[in-house]
């Protein structure tokens, strides 16, 4: 009987732990596939017809969690990975598979939140500054003609990847206050006795007041391939989305890429917007002028319309059409990714696909 009570006791003693550190796991995604028609895909301007993945958003697998630590802070983490749905290959961070296997290439963080102090985390984070894009684009940040192109088809020495995602970082976001939050990212090589190499920096403000969203960000970046510690990327960001109903938004944003190392040096500037048509049906539009301040022929104007219908609160058609005006040495393309053919070649798509989440 001494035991037993003794046992109760225990069980009884441990129940205000088992309540307040409480936690879930989640499992979500996106697959997103299509067929895209495109003129102007190689050096001499002929056109091409696929099944492509992630036209308009990238195929991605992810898990999240988080565990209430008691006293407001709560731990978190997040892994994700991309994949082509068209042939489940991993997009692997855009690193040659002969070179190294990334498998978590989206993002890979821990870290701790309080709704009082913030958050801070680490790894392989999302920057600042790529945040600030997403939040300065009405449309939806598309892979397809949107202000996503930006940094992949930008002032070159960074790819999209290292401006989206930096590798051994520590992140800080504030707390929201009056509608304004901050955060700032460093990220440092690791190379003994060079704390320059390969470090990348990035801080961004949001303010939101209603329907206005306001966002600014600064990222600047040393050599990626850490052969140097030249600085060859300094990029600023600076825009806002007007939403007027949950399918209705316009937006504008400024732009620059810098690349100390070689001079290279563009302005752009985007016009995003989003319709709602129906409480099922929206409609997009983007605009994008890049002026090349080094060399006006590597200017170009990119135009985007598309539709969505909502199936589902999960699952959507869309159609999308867009159109590149390219200066005599330009190449600027409609996929994210994809710039056109070559120098002077103008581009016209169409792509029609379905996209699920879960």
């Amino acid at each position: 009987m001494a035991l037993r009570k003794l046992m109760a006791a225990s069980l009884f003693a441990l129940t205000p732990l088992v309540a307040y550190s409480q936690s879930s796991v989640i499992l979500y995604g996106i697959v997103d596939t299509g067929v895209i028609y495109k003129t102007g895909a190689n050096k001499t301007g002929q056109h091409v017809i696929s099944t492509s993945s992630g036209i308009d958003q990238s195929d991605r697998l992810g898990f999240k969690g988080v565990e209430d630590l008691g006293g407001g802070f709560k731990a978190i983490f997040q892994l994700e990975t991309g994949f082509l749905n068209t042939t489940g290959v991993g997009t692997n961070g855009g690193v040659p598979a002969a070179t190294s296997s990334v498998l978590f290439d989206r993002g890979a963080l821990v870290g701790l939140s309080s709704d009082r102090y913030g958050e801070v985390t680490f790894g392989r984070l999302y920057t600042p500054f790529q945040l600030s894009l997403v939040a300065s684009d009405a449309s939806g940040f598309s892979n397809f003609g949107s202000m996503n192109t930006v940094c992949w088809q930008g002032a070159s020495g960074f790819s999209g990847w290292q401006c989206y995602w930096a590798n051994n970082a520590v992140k800080y976001v504030s707390p929201r206050i009056h509608g304004l939050t901050a955060s700032a990212m460093y990220s440092e090589g690791g190379k003994a006795g060079d704390i320059q190499n390969q470090r990348e920096r990035s801080a961004s403000l949001n303010y939101v007041s209603g329907p206005v969203a306001l966002t600014a960000a600064y990222l600047d970046a040393n050599d990626p391939s850490g052969l140097t510690d030249n600085l060859v990327r300094r990029s600023f960001n600076l825009g806002g989305v007007y939403r007027l109903s949950a399918l209705t938004a316009v937006g504008a944003a400024f732009t620059a890429l810098r690349n100390p190392s070689t001079g290279e040096s563009q302005d752009w500037i985007a016009i995003t917007g989003q319709y709602g048509v129906a409480a099922d049906v929206a409609l997009t539009f983007a605009y994008l002028r890049l002026q090349d301040r080094q060399d006006s022929h590597r200017s170009g104007n990119s135009f985007k319309i598309g539709a969505n219908y909502l199936l589902s609160k999960r699952t959507t058609i869309y159609a999308d059409l867009g159109y590149t005006l390219n200066a005599s040495a330009g190449t600027l393309g409609l996929q994210n990714a994809a710039p056109s053919g070559g120098p002077g070649i103008n581009q016209f798509a169409a792509a029609i696909g379905v996209r699920t989440s879960f």
